[in-house]
């Protein structure tokens, strides 16, 4: 048992008043308590055991033996542990004041289950040796007479003589503070304590702060108690944990096993929104995640698709006067499309205002991600390019001319809110974007009804207003669900054409099919549209079908889609509703087994078990559909 040269034999020792025999001087050489072996290294020493063991008979075998030995990351050298004077801080009267703040909610953690490792942390906490034997770091502040010993603590000014003996032999300690004791008191030491500044009234306590999980009890707990011990109160009020990036191999990325990434050439490669944009969607509530180079390459696609779409509006919108933009558009003037993408946004800030606020900064993004691509650019500004092309070819009446102005006003509308959300993610892009908006909007923005209109007034989308919910988020549901239903027709047709390899630029006819009267009625009304997005001859939107040779079909919650075909891709038709076949055929297997098992069906709530009842019956009427089809096709 050595209780001076291991950390368990330490602990050992106390226990059973064992007397500390310390081996080993400073410099890892053996001291006078070695007998014969001082003077030499530790590595030498064992040999020089081992040899004198063999020479006196005791030396029975040799054989290797594997076993965890602590070695200095910076040398490579093996780590002795030896007993030494050090400084240290009581922590009992520091823990509990810091316990306190979180159990009484004082301080929170997001996520919540973090606030167990502070506390089993401080609950269990050791006084804390805080001297280092390093050459950087805040010195520590203790001289010694050596003439008396006298230990002297001087904060503001290096002492000249010793209190107590009047010597003037002093020398300094050369021990630094360890660098968890520099960093604990960085909330206030930054901010001009232990003076009473301006900065530090106004900016302790802090809002939140922003931490790994590995760091908890090395600088959250430790600033909790530098804090309350010295400013009288909690450092932060919230501690949002994020989850640890992973190197692309595994393991955790650090500079010392050159797996770690340079943000900097991140940036080079992708740009710095694009890198932000990564890391956020990183940000999910769990301990780490896996870093992945091709997510960077994702977001900057998707800085690229924003700026196009920039682009495009501002292009297609340079006869929008500001008068016209700040006055906004009346509910009575706004087409079917123009009621969904006001929804759709709604829809979109509400979830990532409310992520936001809950610290789920990659749910805000997936939101907003969304509904730029998907939404705006994907569909708005497709459907809407018939309005503003009007101008083009010389369609302008006065109905044509309002209808063209009021698609513009939500296109900007909608865009330059969409900036605003995005900002604190992609801050670059968006100001860049929103300043030429507001360049050529902002000189009517006092006042505006428009309220994207009233935002420019901000000299920078930094201080702009953030967006408000209108309605508390309330959809449109009436144009929500027009929208979903034009959106399956047309992913129905371009399916079929695709799976068809039907070239791009062919037309064909289109042949939409429904009982439903109300269905019918909804097509009817989006007909224009559906044939803006779709390469057709004709269209028709029918209660039964007609007679055609040669159709692709696809069916849908009782609404078939038919695309005739020459008679060549006849058989590649047949192999593709063979599969729809069996997918439909596995669906309603499964639904099968589920209402046929008796647990299910007496535990579930009734409407559960009749949502599944209709779903089977729906399912099946599809598939004699398609077998009908087929049987057609043969």
């Amino acid at each position: 048992v050595t209780p001076a040269h291991d950390p368990n034999d330490y602990e050992m020792g106390k226990r059973h008043d064992l007397e500390f025999i310390n081996i080993l001087h400073p410099d890892a050489t053996l001291n006078e308590n070695a007998g014969k072996y001082a003077g030499l290294s530790v590595k030498d020493a064992r040999k020089r055991v081992v040899e004198d063991m063999d020479a006196a008979g005791l030396l029975e075998k040799i054989e290797p033996h594997a076993h965890a030995v602590g070695h200095c990351y910076r040398s490579g050298c093996v780590v002795e542990p030896f007993i030494s004077k050090q400084w240290f801080v009581k922590m009992r009267p520091l823990a509990d004041p810091a316990l306190a703040a979180v159990r009484e909610g004082r301080t929170n953690f997001i996520p919540p289950n973090w606030d167990k490792t502070y506390n089993q942390w401080l609950d269990n906490v050791r006084d804390w040796c805080i001297s280092r034997q390093l050459w950087w770091g805040h010195r520590i502040p203790v001289w010694f007479c050596d003439d008396c010993g006298h230990e002297i603590c001087e904060i503001e000014n290096e002492p000249q003589q010793c209190p107590k003996c009047n010597g003037s032999h002093l020398t300094q300690d050369p021990d630094v503070l360890d660098t968890w004791f520099s960093s604990a008191l960085w909330p206030f030491s930054t901010l001009g304590w232990p003076e009473q500044t301006p900065e530090l009234a106004k900016y302790y306590p802090t809002s939140v702060l922003v931490t790994a999980h590995d760091i908890i009890f090395f600088w959250v707990a430790r600033m909790m108690m530098m804090g309350i011990k010295f400013m009288g109160d909690v450092p932060f009020a919230e501690v949002y944990i994020t989850p640890l990036i992973m190197a692309e191999g595994g393991g955790k990325m650090s500079k010392s096993k050159g797996n770690a990434v340079d943000p900097l050439v991140l940036i080079a490669e992708h740009g710095a929104d694009a890198v932000r944009l990564s890391l956020c969607s990183h940000a999910a509530r769990t301990r780490t995640v896996n870093y992945s180079a091709k997510r960077f390459e994702a977001y900057r696609n998707f800085t690229n698709k924003l700026w196009n779409a920039a682009r495009f509006v501002l292009m297609n919108t340079e006869d929008l006067s500001p008068e016209d933009f700040a006055a906004g558009v009346e509910a009575s003037d706004l087409k079917l499309e123009d009621r969904w993408i006001r929804s759709q946004l709604n829809a979109a800030a509400a979830a990532a205002i409310d992520a936001h606020d809950r610290y789920e900064f990659d749910a805000a993004l997936t939101a907003l991600y969304d509904f730029t691509w998907k939404q705006y650019c994907d569909w708005y500004v497709e459907l809407v390019k018939p309005r503003l092309y009007a101008a083009q070819k010389g369609e302008m009446d006065d109905e044509t001319r309002a209808s063209r102005t009021t698609a513009q006003v939500v296109l900007v509308s909608a865009l330059e809110t969409v900036l605003r959300l995005l900002h604190p993610i992609a801050p670059f892009i968006t100001e860049e974007i929103w300043q030429t908006i507001r360049e050529r909007y902002g000189s009517a923005s006092a006042g505006a009804a428009n309220p994207a209109s009233a935002s420019l007034a901000a000299a920078s989308i930094m201080i702009a207003p953030w967006p408000q919910i209108v309605d508390a988020g309330a959809p449109d549901t009436e144009a929500d669900d027009d929208l979903a239903l034009l959106q399956q027709a047309v992913y129905m047709v371009r399916n079929i054409r695709g799976e068809m390899n039907v070239p791009p630029g062919m037309k064909t006819d289109v042949e939409i099919v429904s009982a439903r009267a109300d269905r019918l009625g909804k097509l009817r009304s989006c007909e224009a549209l559906m044939t803006s997005l779709l390469n057709v001859t004709e269209l028709r939107i029918l209660d039964a079908p007609t007679e055609i040779k040669f159709a692709s079909t696809a069916v849908h919650e009782e609404m078939t889609v038919r695309v005739p075909l020459p008679d060549e891709l006849r058989s590649a038709e047949s192999a593709r509703l063979g599969k729809e076949i069996a997918r439909i055929e596995g669906v309603i297997t499964g639904i099968g087994k589920k209402l046929g098992n008796e647990k299910f069906t007496a535990r579930a709530p009734a409407d559960v078990v009749e949502r599944e009842r209709t779903r089977l019956a729906t399912n099946q009427s599809d598939l004699e559909r398609l077998r009908a089809k087929r049987d057609e096709l043969a």
